[in-house]
C-alpha cells in the first residue's frame, strides 16, 4: 500500500529546467505539494487504520527531508512560505 511516496513507480529521467534555475513561484509551488503530502500524513498517523499509520509514520520522515529541501534552494522565500503555510492548516483544521 503507498500513501504519498510510493516506491513501486519507476523513477524516469528528469528532463526539465535545473533545479538551481527555478524561479521562487516555482520553489513556493514544489514546497507546498510536500507540506500539503505532510499534512494528508499526520492526518493518517492520526486517524487511519493501523496498516495506515505504520505507513505514513514511515513517509512522514521523507516528506520532512523533501521540504527541508526546497526550504534550503536559494529562491526559497520564507515570507511567503509562512503565508501558504498558514492557508494550508486552515484547510487541515477540523478533519
Amino acid at each position: 500500500m503507498s500513501l504519498v511516496y510510493g516506491d513501486e513507480i519507476p523513477r524516469g529521467k528528469f528532463s526539465g529546467r535545473p533545479i538551481g534555475e527555478w524561479s521562487t513561484a516555482a520553489v513556493l509551488g514544489a514546497w507546498k505539494v510536500h507540506v500539503e503530502n505532510r499534512c494528508f500524513l499526520a492526518f493518517m498517523y492520526s486517524k487511519g487504520t493501523i496498516q495506515e499509520k505504520m505507513k505514513a509514520g514511515q513517509e512522514l520522515s521523507i516528506a520532512d527531508r523533501k521540504i527541508s529541501f526546497w526550504e534550503r534552494h536559494p529562491n526559497f522565500d520564507a515570507a511567503a512560505a509562512g503565508q501558504l503555510n498558514a492557508q494550508i492548516k486552515r484547510n487541515w483544521v477540523n478533519r
